[in-house]
């Protein structure tokens, strides 16, 4: 299995298939870049992550994304009122207010939330 480049311009993507792993080079992508470029590993299994993290040893920084579904007709409101109307007595569901964008940056599990935005002005 060769390493087939994407090229932006192109549909994505552009060998008709999913790729099973992804390396991702980000900057200039010159010739002349040097080795510790930075790069966005997508390991495609547990042992494809071990694998990197070994390789890269401290260098490597583990993250992790969550996909939402962006296609139209996909959200379920009633499933959104289901949920709202079963949180258990003393449970509120609001909007992330100033303070709950600082603690959503504070933790691993909720930075992502929040991540894309610079400031909570700009959230």
């Amino acid at each position: 299995m060769g390493i087939t480049p994407y090229i932006p311009t192109q549909p994505w993507p552009p060998w008709g298939t999913f790729p099973s792993s992804l390396v991702v080079q980000t900057g200039s992508l010159l010739p002349t870049d040097p080795p510790e470029a930075p790069r966005i590993l997508v390991p495609r299994d547990t042992a494809w992550r071990d694998l990197i993290l070994d390789i890269y040893g401290a260098r490597a920084r583990l993250a992790s994304r969550y996909a939402i579904r962006k296609e139209p007709h996909v959200f379920h409101r009633a499933g959104l009122e289901q949920a709202f109307s079963s949180l258990p007595k003393g449970y509120t569901l609001c909007r992330i207010e100033e303070s709950l964008y600082h603690k959503c940056l504070a933790e691993d599990w909720s930075r992502d939330l929040v991540s894309q935005f610079p400031t909570y002005d700009a959230y």
